[in-house]
Parts: C-alpha cells; structure tokens; sequence
C-alpha cells in the first residue's frame, strides 16, 4: 500500500476523530489558508465549497479543529467539512512540461518518469491534461482518464526548444479553469516544473499576478534552475511567488531525486480538507467577493485567511412546457381574430366602393446639389490599436477610431473583424468610451472575454497596454487620446 493510500485509509480518519470531538494525540495546526474555493448557484441558497489546508509545524495535515466563515458581511452556514480523500471527489490536474533547453535531459528523464508514475495511481474520479511549453505553449492533451493516451504524449516530448514561454502556459492553464464538462471536478490544480524563466511569451509577471490571485487554481511548482547564480535567485524566487500567491505550494529540487518531491505534491494536494457551506445571503450578481474564513484549535488557537470569489448569476429556469388545452386556446383565439380581420375589410372595400382618396399636393424637397449641411464639430475620440500577439495572424494590427463605441467580432460590419478565429463570436465584445476611459464588455460570447488572463464577469476598465483575450487570439490594447 503506498503512502497516499495511507493517508486516506488511516491517517485522515484519525484527523476526522479530532475534528467531531473524540480525543486523540496530534500535532496542532500551525499554519492555515484557502487553497481553493468555487460557489455554486444552481442550488437555493448558493454554496460555497472551500479547499482548506490545515499544517503542522512540519507541513503535514492536522486536525482537532473548527470552522466557520463568512461572505462579505454575511455569515456562511456549515453544512459539512470532512477530509478530502474521504469525499470520493477527483482532481483535475494540469501538467505544464518545460520543453526547453534549460531543463538537462536527465532531469527531464527524471520529471517525465516522476509524471507517468503520477499517472498511474490515478484515482477513478481523477482527470489529467498536458501542456507543452518552450519556443510556444501547447496542449498535448486534454483532460482524460486514458493512461495510454497521455503516456503516449508524454513520450513525444523532449528538451529541444531554445525559449521558455512559461507565462503563456500558466495563463492558458489557469483558462481551463472555465471550463465546465461534465464529470470534470471542481478541483483543479497546475504542476510545474520549471526555472521560472519566461522568454518570448511577451507576457510579464506583472500580467500573470492579477489572474492567479483571482482564477482559484493552485501552482504546486517544483524550481529547478542551472541559470548563473544572480539569474537564477530572481526567477525561482519569482516561481515562489507564483505558487504562494495562488495557495498552492514551492519546492526547489535538490539532492533528493524529483520523485519524492512528486509525491510530496500529490500528498499535498489531497492532502487539503473539503469545507462546504450554504450562504442564503449571498447575492448572485456575478461579481466578486470577499469570502473569509476562520479556523480555532481545539488549544483556542485563532487562524484566518480570505481570498475574492465570483458569485455568478445563476442560468435562467427553463419554462415548464405548456398542457394542450393552453395551445388550442391559442389557435382558436388567433384565428377567431384573422377571421374577424378579413370580414372587416370586406366590410371597408363595399362601403367605398374602391374609390380612393385624394391627397392634396405638396412640396417637394429642394435638389440635392442645393442642399447645405450645417458643419458640425467632428468629435473626439481615442485612436485604438490592437496588435495580436497570440493568433492566426500573429504580429499584424488592427486600428479603430473609438468615439463611443467598437465592436470586436468574426461578423463582417464589425469594427474589428477576426475571421479566421472559430472560437470568436460573431459580435464577441465592445470597446466604450466613457468619461474619458476605455471599458470592454462581453456580449455574451460563447467563450468569454478575458483581461490580462483574468474572465471577466460583464465588463472591465482598460488601461494602455492591457492584453485581451478572444478565443484563441490575443490582443494588446494600446490607444492614443485626441485623434
């Protein structure tokens, strides 16, 4: 039996005696915080599902605590928290595989042996996909319980690219987070090992903060780095931050071969506990808030972590289906009306007899050629540029005059039009200008619009500079006033 086996089958039980009161001997928690939360609409009143890492002195799992949290200013009710191997959920792991020359091909040896073991003790629940990432980031395969299959992508990977295009891999993992497939769970997690260092993703670290401190997916970031000694404190220091900002966890590879530290990883991540909590004030209005939640020993020891998470509107009911008699009403009512209609006409063309009315004459507008306008002041506005970074025509440019408003599309009449781009909607987004600030807004695509990696829920400012992201193709947003 391998040690994550132990830890459901023994360990977590014992911690659960610790958290429904029956004593027991156990290392107190010593540091606490919110690896994940997620909120679900679809049920009355909202729920609130929250990952919780609870850690001893040295980083193991502890319990003989309680919780509770709240909302904004609303308070969460506890419906159940329980460890997270015993509540029968997966993960959704997302490999990120540093295929650069900066990784040595024995470690990569090494890392690539350490991820197929991984993919062989998946729970049933789990489900594994696999980016690439070096001259470009791509994925190698989506989410799947085939081992095979991802084995077999596996295999095709060497280190051969000269750049490191990490950012666009985190961020284009961190998109997946959207997603919504069913039998996907709601878990999900990035795993990493890399130097830290981006090169040619045109993204900056300053990018990549904003949507890992709001998209809710833990980096477990394994640092390995043969860059010269200045280089290398600075980026792996930088990978750290990543991982801590985005509640997952940073080890840095050493003497101990990269298999433990996987395994370290995996414990880790299950290692987490499941608190789910109604909140029957909760507003659904698809912004973010501020979820807080309070952890207190049973040594009266107080700890306590918040984190933004998005309320989204709940999708509208569909209409119950209407009984027969309804339809028939409907059918008699409306050709009663039409009936009525034509004898009434009838009626009209008898009585006059198809004499028709005169009109008395009028006159003419002037011609054309002796028409003057009245001169208008031309408005004001900002000279929008939009160059696509990341695309079907990357490097190219797109430039609009941004009075009040531009549409973004595949749709032909659009302001902006990219039609080679099937993900795109056919009016996907909108440029305004209000006040004097440029705000994009989402028409309700099909994929979503997001800024610097981060979805929005409705709309969001622009500053010069910012990237947008629409299905597949990424724009940088620059615009001068007075044009």
């Amino acid at each position: 039996m391998d040690r994550l086996r132990i830890v459901d089958t023994f360990i977590w039980p014992l911690a659960a005696c610790c958290l429904l009161g029956i004593p027991m001997r156990g290392a107190d928690v010593t540091r606490f915080f919110i690896s994940q939360a997620q909120t679900q609409t679809r049920v009355s009143p909202p729920r609130v599902t929250a990952y919780l890492d609870a850690l001893d002195a040295e980083g193991r799992p502890a319990g003989g605590f309680t919780v509770s949290g709240s909302v904004d200013t609303h308070p969460l009710t506890l419906v159940s928290i329980l460890p997270f191997g015993q509540s029968k959920e997966g993960v959704a792991y997302v490999f990120l595989i540093d295929v650069s020359g900066s990784i040595g091909p024995s470690q990569f040896s090494q890392m690539r042996a350490a991820i197929a073991a991984w993919i062989d003790d998946l729970e049933p629940a789990d489900r594994v996909a696999l980016f690439a990432f070096g001259n470009e980031s791509r994925q190698v395969a989506d989410f799947t319980t085939s081992r095979s299959d991802l084995k077999s992508a596996l295999d095709a990977l060497a280190p051969r690219d000269r750049k490191t295009q990490f950012h666009t891999a985190l961020a284009q993992a961190m998109e997946l987070a959207k997603r919504n497939d069913a039998g996907l769970p709601s878990r999900r997690v990035i795993v990493v090992l890399t130097d830290g260092k981006d090169e040619g993703s045109g993204r900056t670290a300053e990018d990549v903060l904003p949507a890992i401190k709001t998209v809710h997916m833990p980096i477990y970031a394994i640092g390995f780095s043969r860059l010269p000694l200045k280089e290398r404190q600075r980026y792996l220091d930088l990978l750290k931050r990543f991982a801590d900002n985005s509640g997952g966890m940073y080890r840095e590879a050493g003497a101990e071969p990269l298999q433990s530290i996987y395994e370290e990883m995996r414990q880790a991540i299950r290692g987490v506990w499941t608190a789910t909590f109604d909140c029957a004030q909760c507003q659904a209005d698809g912004q973010f808030h501020k979820l807080q939640i309070n952890l207190t020993t049973t040594g009266n020891r107080s700890f306590s972590d918040n984190l933004d998470i998005p309320i989204p509107t709940p999708p509208p009911r569909p209409l119950p289906p209407r009984p027969l008699w309804w339809k028939t009403w409907w059918v008699l009512t409306i050709g009663g009306v039409l009936v009525m209609s034509g004898i009434a006409l009838i009626i009209v063309f008898a009585v006059r007899g198809g004499k028709q009315e005169e009109f008395p004459p009028h006159s003419l507008p002037p011609p054309l050629d002796e028409y003057v306008p009245a001169e208008q002041p031309e408005p004001r506005g900002l000279r929008v540029r939009l160059a696509v970074v990341k695309g079907t025509h990357p490097g190219s440019t797109h430039e609009v005059r941004l009075v009040k408003r531009a549409v973004i599309g595949r749709r032909e009449g659009c302001d902006v039009v990219l039609p080679d781009d099937d993900e795109i909607s056919g009016r996907h987004c909108e440029l305004a200008l209000i006040d004097g600030k440029v705000v994009v807004y989402d028409l309700k695509s099909r994929n979503g619009t997001s800024v610097n990696g981060v979805p929005i829920m409705s709309r969001c400012r622009l500053e010069s500079g910012d990237a947008i992201l629409v299905g597949r193709t990424e724009l940088r947003v620059t615009f001068q006033e007075g044009l």
